[in-house]
């Protein structure tokens, strides 16, 4: 059953201060390769790689 949430100011995250370009745009850097593998379908070959993003969340793709 999902009940209402209730607001509570330690609930906030607080995050770093990002440099943000003039036309409102970011730069984020890739911190580790975790994985490399070569897809081939038919003729074509394709490199996939799963980067890690963010270090302290683990964001990954």
């Amino acid at each position: 059953q999902l009940r209402r949430y209730v607001y509570d100011p330690s609930h906030v995250v607080e995050m770093g201060k990002i440099q943000v370009k003039e036309n409102l745009t970011y730069e984020k850097r890739s911190v580790l390769v975790i994985d490399y593998k070569l897809k081939e379908l038919r003729s074509k070959s394709t490199g996939l790689v799963k980067i890690l993003w963010d270090a302290t969340t683990g964001e990954t793709t």
